[in-house]
Order: structure tokens, then sequence, then C-alpha cells
């Protein structure tokens, strides 16, 4: 959930507006793991802490197990390893036209580099022993050792000069080494993602720091890299600011006005206290004695019995409550004819779920919240269509809050069209609900309205996608009690789980009408929080890697940060988690429905807020896949889960000409996801043999066709010897077969690289191992990449022993 202090970064921000007199005060400590130690120029070394001063010329240096983070008055960030020496040579920075540059001096150790508004007008420039790297509004890690230099980009453009004169970095993902000599690889190529691993281990926080925070950290928070600001850079380097993201997204819709110093460096404020003032008033009167005679017998008064108040408690709702609704299916009821694709769907029961119990003011917790989603696929290669749909609506009877919720579709009518979209609210209609007594709902009717500030009104649009014209929909179903499917509510696991996405992603004009752009692979990270209450949220980052496919000056975005369901307190819920098979989310939304994610394009990695986005993230295991692809033996895995993906966002970015274009569209149709209980590098066997198998499915591109596909993919490895095998079977109609190789220092992932059975065609996995029944490396999974002679595609796997 959301972290409910302000992101350091944005606190910062208002430094820009300090007083002349603390203008040498370019940025301040966001957080340390002694031992990191810094001296200002002129001054003495002393150990850091949160919150100190960063000023032109400063050193940092850290220890074997010090680590530090700069965070500057322009937002940019220094993460800073252990044993590393960092000088930060020069910043300048106008506030007032968000222009600057800066310069650093890395001689050892390894950092990560953010850049701010200074680094996307005058760049950064990062000096070692071996190389000069300029990097414009991007993100790079640099480490440098008795080797040489690597530099790692994560996004945008990195230059770097060598002996054999410069050498760019344009693709996220590809690192290069340069010698001490100034010698260097004769290209950039591809980062494996155990490099990325433990590169990431050495940027964060261990077991027993806290980055400077008073109270030790919870199991979540020790795998957060230094600071809340630079927390989880995945594979292609996108900061997942989970955590704060709810807020940022608030703030910069109704900035706050720029807080003081004090108030900013403020960690904690001492509570003055003020004595009431007390005033008794007192009067003595004199008064003569009186005679004493004899005292009359005093009768003892019949005593009063005050009858004892009777307090009603409140009523104790049952929990966990788990049921099911039938009605008809969704797909023939809300879904428009112009819109579904028509086939034999896959729905899965509307189930629900409600903690019980009091809230926190003792009323009864009357809230349940449903789950519904279906999807169908038809065909295989340029002759499939395919749809998918998730609803998920919270129902509060008696209560102040407003019941409904949402249903997201997204389709392919035929492989050559382009891909549509529908967005409606499900709300009961009022007066027709019916509840047992401990509020589980034995009866209700929806439909598409939405409350407004106008009342309840029709709440719908899709666009069909090559179905015929745009409109809205009207609906009016009623859904009653019944029966729970076998294991309902067996299993609910709470926490986070995490793992990697995959898909197709294509960039369209809106303003042009230009809705053929070409399809480019995406490979990122995923992170869900799965809570104690029915709500729950995920992010997912990602960057793009271009395909050989030519890419016009609209086809700009570089990456993104996805945001679904509730993220704290300012958010909406848009989500609903019922069980471990059961659980999907909308796009989150803060309360006052700004989009909390965020899009990254352009040359200069420009970083906006969508104007509008509708996405979903759903849980696959109970939609039943498995009818759609005969003979592919999907994994039935027992803590890792995969699923389904989708997003059509709206943006500002470039037209076909290279100018601005007021709204562009990035639409992600079907990606694939897949998460679990990640397995410590220590935890993995070091002796013995293992197969794992399952499937593989992802999204797939040849010539104008675009579709899912399907496969069996088995493997066995070595962990003597941190080698194996792997076959893929059946893949859009191609056998694969080759090695994987795990890294010695990062023991839980492994790579993979083969060649197909068709002339030309070549498959790279990029996995990791999870918890399972079977042992601490009882499952596997993560992405594959597939490149054929006219085709190429990406998605994920999920194994088991």
């Amino acid at each position: 959930m959301m972290n409910k202090a302000l992101p350091v970064a944005m606190l910062l921000a208002g430094m820009a507006y300090i007083a002349p007199a603390q203008a040498e005060v370019i940025g301040k400590t966001g957080a340390v793991n002694p031992a990191a130690t810094g001296a200002a120029p002129g001054g003495s070394v002393k150990t850091l802490n949160v919150g100190e001063n960063v000023v032109h010329r400063h050193r940092v240096t850290t220890t074997a197990s010090g680590s530090v983070q700069l965070v500057f008055v322009d937002r940019s960030t220094f993460s800073i390893g252990p044993n590393s020496n960092l000088v930060i040579d020069e910043f300048i920075y106008d506030p007032k036209t968000n222009t600057g540059r800066m310069a650093a001096t890395l001689t050892k150790g390894v950092m990560r580099f953010v850049g701010g508004q200074a680094s996307h007008t005058g760049g950064a420039t990062i000096k070692t022993p071996a190389t000069t790297l300029g990097v414009r509004g991007g993100i790079v890690t640099v480490r440098h050792d008795g080797a040489g230099t690597r530099v790692v980009n994560h996004f945008g453009r990195v230059t770097i000069q060598t002996s054999a004169g410069p050498e760019i970095i344009r693709r996220p993902g590809f690192a290069i080494t340069v010698a001490n000599g100034a010698a260097r690889e004769p290209a950039p190529q591809r980062v494996a993602r155990g490099e990325l691993e433990s590169t990431n281990g050495s940027l964060t926080s261990r077991s027993n720091q806290t980055g400077g925070r008073r109270e030790n950290p919870s199991d979540s928070g020790r795998s957060r890299a230094v600071g809340e600001v630079n927390a989880r850079v995945g594979v292609v380097g996108i900061e997942g600011q989970r955590q704060n993201v709810a807020q940022a997204a608030q703030i910069a819709s109704n900035p706050p006005p720029a807080p003081q110093v004090p108030q900013m460096l403020q960690i904690a404020a001492a509570n003055s206290t003020q004595d009431a003032a007390s005033v008794y008033l007192a009067q003595e009167a004199v008064v003569a004695p009186t005679p004493v005679v004899a005292p009359t017998p005093v009768v003892a008064p019949t005593p009063v019995v005050t009858p004892t108040p009777v307090v009603t408690p409140p009523p104790v709702i049952a929990g966990p409550r788990y049921y099911t609704l039938a009605g008809p299916a969704t797909s023939t009821t809300v879904l428009p004819s112009a819109f579904a694709v028509t086939g034999a769907w896959s729905e899965s029961p509307v189930v629900g779920y409600g903690v019980g119990g009091v809230n926190p003011d003792g009323t009864p917790n009357q809230t349940t919240r449903t789950f519904a989603a279906g999807l169908v696929i038809n065909g295989s290669g340029s002759g499939q269509s395919s749809s998918i749909y998730l609803a998920t609506t919270g129902l509060f009877p008696n209560e102040a809050d407003e019941p409904g919720g949402g249903l997201v579709a997204t389709t392919r009518r035929t492989a050559t069209s382009s891909m549509g979209r529908l967005g409606t609210s499900v709300t009961p209609v009022p007066g027709t609900s019916v509840y047992s007594s401990d509020y589980i709902p034995q009866s209700i009717t929806v439909n598409q309205n939405g409350y407004t500030s106008s009342g309840l009104q029709n709440d719908s649009f899709y666009y069909p996608g090559g179905g015929g014209a745009s409109g809205t929909v009207t609906f009016q179903d009623t859904y009653t009690r019944t029966s729970n499917p076998a294991g309902l509510g067996a299993y609910r696991p709470t926490g986070p789980i995490s793992g990697q996405v995959a898909g197709l992603i294509r960039t369209d004009s809106l303003t042009t009408g230009n809705f053929n752009g070409p399809s480019h692979s995406v490979y990122g990270e995923i992170n869900v929080d799965l809570t104690a209450s029915s709500r729950f949220g995920a992010t997912v980052v990602f960057g793009v890697e271009p395909s050989a496919l030519p890419r016009a000056a609209q086809d700009d975005l570089q990456g993104a940060i996805y945001v679904y369901g509730y993220q704290g307190a300012g958010t909406r819920t848009r989500s609903t988690y019922v069980d471990y098979d059961y659980f999907g989310a909308r796009s989150a939304r803060t309360s006052a429905d700004v989009s909390l994610s965020t899009s990254v394009y352009g040359a200069g990695n420009t970083s906006t807020t969508p104007t509008h986005d509708q996405g979903l993230v759903v849980n696959a295991t109970k939609l039943g896949v498995e009818k759609f692809f005969p003979g592919v033996n999907f994994c039935q895995c027992d803590y890792t889960r995969w699923g389904f993906w989708s997003q059509d966002t709206r943006r500002a970015g470039t037209s076909a000409s290279g100018g601005a274009d007021p709204t562009v569209r990035d639409r992600i149709h079907m990606g694939t996801w897949v998460a679990g209980m990640p397995t410590a590098p220590g935890a993995v066997p070091t002796t013995g043999t293992a197969t794992f198998t399952g499937h593989a499915i992802g999204s797939f591109k040849s010539g104008p066709a675009e579709y899912i596909a399907a496969g069996n993919i088995s493997k066995t490895v070595n962990f003597g010897t941190n080698s194996g095998t792997f076959a893929v079977t059946g893949l859009d109609g191609v056998n694969y077969g080759g090695t994987i190789v795990i890294p010695g220092a990062a023991r839980n992932m492994f790579v993979g690289a083969g060649s197909g059975s068709v002339a030309g065609a070549s498959l790279d996995l990029n996995g990791r191992y999870y918890q399972g029944a079977a042992g601490a490396a009882g499952e596997a999974a993560g992405t594959f990449r597939v490149v054929g002679p006219s085709s190429f595609g990406a998605g994920t796997f999920a194994t088991r022993r």
C-alpha cells in the first residue's frame, strides 16, 4: 500500500525556491546505509545521514557495507553502491527555465544515474578512469573496477567515448564494456538478467539495513533499492515507484505551495503543548455557632438501585465470506456484437469475497467485492480472433459508499484488424439488491450506469476494432446466489509476488487517424501486492525493444509504468482479490480520476501521465485457456501464477512528421505475465538435476497479422554444473531446442538460447526460479523471445518440477 510520506524527490523539488544564501546546496541524501561518508570541498570526512546537504565538488565514499542515494533539486538521482567513490564535479540548474547540466566522476564501484530536468537539457557527463559517458534524460548503471567500465543503458541514449571513437547505446537492456585502455567491445550486447539482478543487489539495502529509516524494514522493504525513489529497477530499468505513485499523480494535478526548507528537512517534529489555565473560586462565610441539640435518630433511607444500561454490541459479520452468483453470460449480454469476438467463450463464475468482522470504528464490515472474467481465442495465425474482459464490482449495503465497479475488455476481431476497447460501469440498480443476514448478496441486478455529479447515468463506450462504428453499451442483468465452485477460498495468501511480463505494443496517432503503426516487443517486470482486504494493487514496468520493422516518427514509446488496482489512500479500488485463483485489477485512478500510470517517449525520454488509460491485469488460472490450445500442457503450478494484461493509453507524443502530436495511443491487446515467490540465490540447490515442464504462451507478429500462440516447454538443469538444456514444441508451428546457463553470481536466474526447426528461427529464454511444492527451486518461469525469417514474438513461460 502507499507510503503516506511525500516522495523525497518531490519534497526536494521545492528547494529550487530557497533563499540565495543557501544556493550552494544542490541536493540532499535521500537514503543512507552506513558506512557511507562524504566530504564537502574543504570540509572533513564524516558519516552521512538522511537529509545531509550535497554541494558542488562533494565527494561520497562507501565501504563494503555502505550505500547512499543523492537526490538533486532537478529530481536527478545517484544511487551509489558499496566500495564506491564518486565526486559531483558540476551541477547547474535554473528552475525558472528548467535547464541545466551536471557532471560527476566515478573512480571505483557502482552507481545508477536517473536523469532529471538538468540532464534533459544540457545533459549529464559521467567520467571514469576508462571513459566518459554522455547521458541525456536517461537511466544508466555504471560499474568501474580493475577490468574497466561496464555501462548498462536502461532508458534513453548513452554516448561512450573510446579510443575507437564514440559508441552510442540506443536500446534499453543493452550494455558495453570499455577496458582501462579505452578499448571496447565490438558492439553493445544484450544484458543477461542475472547481471541485472546482481547489480540491483549491490544497490539494495541489506537485511540489517534500513536506508536511514528509524524502524526496521519489513520483508518487502528489505528488497527495495537505496531510497524509495529508486526502488525496483527491472530488466529494462524503469523505476517502479509503486509506494508513492498515487500521491505523485495527485500532486501533479493539484500542486501544493513549495514547502519551506525547515519543513522539508524535518524528520520528527516535537509537538508543542500549552497548559490550559484553571481558575478556582472559593468563598468563606462566618456563621454563628449552632446550639448543641440531642441528635434525632437517623433512619436509613431505602437504597435506590440504578439500572445498568443495556448496551447492544454491534453485529459481527462472519468472515471470511466466499460466494458465487449465477446469471447470463457476460460475453453475450454486456459485450456488443460489433465488438466481441463470436465463438466458444470460456468465462469464470461471478465469485465474491468479504473480510467480515467489524470496521475500525466498530461498525460491521458489510463490504464484499466480486470478480468475473472471460476470454475467447478462435483459430490460429492469420485466421485468429480473440477477446478478453475483466469485471470487478464492490457491494456496500447500508453504507455511505456508492456501490459499483466496472468492466474493461479488449478485442481483435481479425488478426489483421486494429485492437478494439470497451469500458463500462457495472452498478447495482437501486432498490433491487437482496442480502442475507450476514450481507452476502442473494440477488443483484446490475446495469451500465455509473455515479456522476448528476446522479446515475450511462457510463460506457466501445471502439469495435474493425467491427463497425463506436458506440455505447446498454444492459441490465440479474445474478442470484448459487453453490461455490470446488476449492473456492481454499488458498488465499497475502503479501507480494513478483515476476515478468512480455507482449507486443503498437503506437498510433488519433490526430491523423493513422492506425497502422508497427508492433514492437516489450519486456519488463510485474509486482503484485495481495492484501488481507478484498482489493489489491499491481504495477507493470517495461521497456520497448524495437523490432526489425521500420519505426516511424510517431512510433516513439520507450517504456512505461502501468499501474492497476488499489494503491492506497486517495485512490480507487478498481480490483478484486477473492483467492489465489481469482484476482484481477483495472487501470488505477486517484479519487479525482487521475491516471496513475506513466509513459516515457521520444528521443528525450519525456515522462508524462496519460490523459486517459483503460487496461486490465487478470489471473488466468481458472479461465480455461487450455481449451483454445489442444495438446498444450499448461502449468499446474503450486505457487506461481500467470495471466494476461492489456492497455490502451492516450498521451501527447510525436507526429508522423516529427512534430508534436497532442493525442497518440499506445495499445497492448493481450500481453502475458507470470509471477510467484522468487527463490533466494543461496537457496538454489548446488548439486543434483531436475526436470521442469509446463507451457509457453505469447503474442506473435507475421506480416500484417498479430495473434496468440502457445506450446509446451521442458528444461533439464544440472545444479552442480549450472547448465542444462531446454525444448519448446509446437510454438506457432515451430519446435526449438537449446542450452541454458545459470550465472554463478545469481544462481536463482537462468538464460537460454536455441534454434528452431524452421531455418532462421531462434528462441531466447530469460527466467528465474520460484518457490514450489518440490522446494525452494520447485518452479521456474520467465520470458521468451522468438525471431523467425518472417515473424517475431514475445511471451512468458511457466514450469514446475
